[in-house]
């Protein structure tokens, strides 16, 4: 299947909301990652514009330990998110396989991404949904932080609803769960 000069390869996780699948970008022949929004919440504008909003917020970071995003398409029909690809695996994948890791590997992953955490801080945004499973490892070595989909920026008005709670329940900080005002000690307690 063809996206706007992107193919898509392989499926790689499906989620509520979105799909992420490999790709390559056809003119440069480099593979990418393709998020879509599920074609069932294609008529939903608050999701919609949360896609979207992901894409611009995630343009704003250029950070080794941030995944990039190239592209982003916004059609009626179809809204995706192209990133630079990753080839390794995420964090909890490779804890679930390595579960006794030594410390010092766990102070240089926690540094690397903490030297993430501190770029998207200093631009004015919180992830709010650190975890394992969204914190990448490239066989290379690098460790970048991925799926900014709940994120926040200050100079954004807010698209999360009175009341409304997000992030993953085992990994929020308690001002999170009980949606108090979250900043970015939330996110240094969900890393750990």
């Amino acid at each position: 299947m063809k996206i706007n000069g992107y193919t898509i390869i392989d499926e790689l996780s499906q989620g509520p909301i979105s799909t992420v699948f490999l790709g390559r970008q056809d003119a440069l022949n480099r593979q990418v990652f393709i998020k879509r929004l599920n074609t069932q919440w294609l008529g939903e504008n608050d999701l919609r514009e949360r896609f979207r909003r992901e894409a611009l917020i995630c343009a704003r970071l250029n950070h080794p330990n941030i995944v990039q995003v190239i592209d982003v398409g916004t059609e009626p029909d179809n809204l995706y998110i192209i990133s630079e690809y990753v080839n390794g695996v995420n964090l909890g994948a490779f804890l679930k396989a390595q579960p006794d890791l030594p410390i010092a590997m766990v102070l240089w992953l926690s540094r690397e991404i903490i030297q993430g955490l501190a770029y998207a801080h200093e631009h004015g945004i919180l992830h709010r949904d650190i975890k394992p499973e969204n914190i990448m490892l490239s066989r290379d070595g690098g460790v970048k932080i991925s799926d900014f989909g709940l994120a926040r920026a200050e100079d954004l008005p807010s698209l999360t609803f009175q009341g409304e709670v997000v992030g993953t329940p085992a990994y929020m900080s308690p001002e999170q769960a009980r949606l108090g005002t979250v900043d970015q000690r939330s996110d240094l307690f969900s890393l750990g």
